[in-house]
């Protein structure tokens, strides 16, 4: 399965904890990294990781030139490494399917079915996203969030569509909530297929789903400013409990796989 994330060296604490429960819970995973400034202190740490499960490997891949120059909108809170998702098809045109996973998240269990969901013709694959109200802001009923995205290489790299999202980024008349987000909806608008929210559950659960999340969901999306590998955050996370069962299930799960990840790179 290949598989592909990007993050600086400032990341590296959440991102091993990413890499830890992905690769403890799936085997054949060829992980490849996008990064600018990722330090070769990092890499040694990360590379540790390849020890967990059978046949899983990681390669570095530095984003620089041509490629950088193509993000020329504002990022505001967002890193540039957000952007870099849409550069799969050109990095690895040789793959047919590719799965992008932001660095904030926790993998509970096997992504096979996930890596190999049929796209019925469509570009992408996606989890619904109603936190960003697309409706009132877009005007678009079909919005995903880009956190967890399988991508359709080849259909991509035959519609030429991405063209049209690095020309919309570009304009000096863009401006977006969610600056990759939402042109990746609005240029795909009825090309992503819509898939189960267990592959990207965010934390703010209603109650009356959380039993089935809490059991079900594979991908857990720590999405926010607010995150569980931050210290200063732990005061909030605890107030959040009060109101979400499915949030403190999800936190304190993130707090021990987190305390694993640190163990096992320590001991390496």
């Amino acid at each position: 399965m290949n598989i592909v994330m990007a993050f600086n060296t400032g990341f590296l604490l959440p991102a091993i904890t990413a890499i830890y429960s992905l690769f403890t819970n799936n085997d054949n995973i060829h992980l490849r990294i996008l990064y600018v400034h990722l330090s070769d202190s990092g890499k040694i740490i990360l590379d540790r990781l390849t020890g967990i499960g059978r046949n899983n490997s990681i390669d570095y891949i530095r984003v620089e030139g041509e490629l950088l120059e193509k993000i020329k909108v504002q990022t505001g809170r967002w890193r540039q490494e957000a952007f870099f998702r849409y550069y799969v098809t050109e990095i690895l045109p040789e793959l047919d399917r590719v799965l992008w996973l932001d660095a904030d998240i926790l993998v509970r269990g096997s992504i096979e079915d996930l890596y190999n969901i049929d796209f019925e013709g469509k570009s992408f694959a996606g989890v619904y996203d109603i936190t960003s109200n697309p409706v009132e802001r877009l005007g678009l009923s079909d919005y995903i969030n880009s956190g967890v995205l399988l991508f359709n290489n080849d259909k991509i790299k035959q519609t030429k569509k991405l063209n049209e999202f690095w020309d919309m980024v570009a304009s000096p008349d863009y401006a977006a909530d969610l600056p990759d987000q939402d042109a990746l909806n609005i240029v795909f608008n009825g090309d992503i297929k819509i898939i189960d929210i267990i592959w990207n559950t965010f934390l703010f659960v209603p109650e009356e789903h959380a039993d089935y999340l809490i059991d079900r969901s594979v991908i857990i999306h720590y999405i926010s400013q607010y995150k569980p590998w931050n210290v200063e955050d732990t005061e909030y996370f605890i107030k959040v409990f009060e109101h979400y069962r499915a949030a403190e299930v999800f936190v304190r799960e993130y707090w021990d796989v987190c305390d694993k990840a640190v163990r096992y790179i320590e001991q390496k």
